[in-house]
């Protein structure tokens, strides 16, 4: 339902040939798809939090789902080198006191979360926005750099390189951070920096690819660049050296130009978009059904973020050209084979004859490895087709009425051993 999308949710079930989706239609009833959506909880309504607290989770019935999602990225992969820290909305315009609006984002209603990604998209770890907080016990970090804090529980230690847009930054946030063994490169506010602008070239006498930068004396570098406009970045361990060259096109001479890139707009530019990345992903292929209830909405958000997850991680490790909707569908198909039940083995009743019923032949589709080589209920079944297939074990050229009855591919019965064991 994400890559072939219905008007109508009721149009996958369709008795018309060119509408019905026999790959849902043929696994489950409509009805009971509407029953599993209308009855789906994560927690028990009962141990609802008192909600004139205002220090209780908003979330909470979504918590355990949430918690167990936030190890399982964890456990999944260990951050890379670069990552980068942004926030992500959750699309949703119905009725919720979480929701925000956000008029920068292409999507302005929703929940928004706050993500630290990879810079090829997986997501490490994620916190949701429960809005403003009032304790009165004050951070010297503020609220988004305690957020930033929490987000980067598994990254202190180990030098990792932090990528943050000017929401995020602040000069305490990262001298706690070097403290953390964690290094910086984010651009500015100049107001979260007090006097800074004296130690900076004004930019009216910066032409277009200057830069000009200040350091201070524990090494945190300020730096100005010219661009269309004036562009800020503050940073741990970066600073304008080396140069690149980047082209741009000169409105008054109507040509493309190059200008120097200074080593901190370079990496920034490199290394941010990780939380981007996975919202266009998602963007691509997103659940194609509405619902009013707002857990729901977050849960199928969720759950579109950890296949794509696991879509990066098997482009790393088995495929790295597979496409996201073939990976979906492959995925589905799985899921619908690990389903079926076996028939059980054994010596059959004696009280009545169970006479053999002609099947048709089954239509031959390539076998995932996941289900190929699990060494699990592969047994050879016979057919009563007319004609006999080809056997699918590469190194036999016989025709055979036997199938797997798991894999429903043609298989010789002396050829199941090979067939199901991975050549090493």
């Amino acid at each position: 339902m994400t890559y072939i999308k219905y008007p109508n949710v009721r149009m996958y079930w369709s008795f018309l040939p060119g509408m019905r989706m026999d790959l849902i239609a043929n696994n489950m009833t409509v009805n009971r798809f509407s029953e599993i959506k209308r009855f789906l909880h994560f927690a028990n309504n009962e141990s609802k939090p008192n909600t004139n607290d205002p220090s209780s989770d908003k979330y909470w019935k979504l918590r355990p789902i949430l918690s167990m999602l936030h190890d399982s990225f964890h456990a999944a992969a260990t951050p890379e080198e670069n990552v980068a820290i942004d926030e992500m909305m959750v699309p949703f315009k119905g009725r919720s006191s979480q929701k925000q609006y956000l008029k920068s984002k292409p999507k302005k209603w929703g929940f928004k979360v706050w993500v630290m990604a990879n810079s090829d998209g997986y997501v490490n770890c994620f916190e949701l926005y429960q809005g403003a907080s009032n304790t009165s016990i004050k951070s010297q970090y503020g609220p988004i750099g305690d957020t930033v804090i929490r987000l980067c529980h598994g990254l202190i230690g180990k030098n990792h390189k932090l990528f943050m847009d000017n929401l995020f930054t602040s000069v305490p946030l990262l001298r706690h951070l070097r403290d953390q063994h964690i290094l910086v490169l984010g651009t500015l506010r100049l107001n979260r920096v007090s006097g800074i602008k004296d130690h900076l070239l004004d930019g009216k006498y910066l032409q277009r690819g200057w830069t000009s930068l200040a350091t201070s004396n524990d090494n945190i570098t300020v730096l100005r660049w010219q661009d269309n406009k004036l562009v800020h970045t503050i940073s741990t361990y970066a600073g304008a050296i080396p140069e690149d060259k980047a082209k741009r096109f000169d409105r008054k001479s109507r040509t493309t130009i190059e200008i120097t890139l200074p080593y901190a707009i370079s990496e920034y530019n490199r290394f941010m978009g990780g939380v981007d990345i996975m919202d266009r992903m998602i963007a691509h292929y997103p659940h194609g059904f509405k619902n009013r209830k707002w857990y729901l909405r977050i849960f199928f958000h969720f759950l579109n973020i950890s296949i794509i997850n696991s879509w990066i991680l098997f482009k790393k490790s088995i495929d790295p050209n597979l496409p996201l909707v073939q990976f979906k569908a492959s995925l589905v198909w799985t899921l619908l084979q690990l389903g079926k039940q076996s028939p059980k083995r054994g010596r059959k009743s004696d009280s009545f004859t169970q006479l053999p019923t002609k099947k048709k032949p089954t239509r031959v589709v390539s076998t995932p490895a996941e289900i190929r080589y699990d060494n699990n209920n592969h047994y050879p079944l016979k057919t009563y087709a007319k004609n006999a297939n080809r056997c699918h074990e590469e190194r036999c050229h016989s025709k055979t009425r036997y199938i797997c009855q798991k894999c429903e591919v043609p298989l010789c019965p002396e050829c199941m051993s090979n067939y199901h064991t991975k050549n090493k």
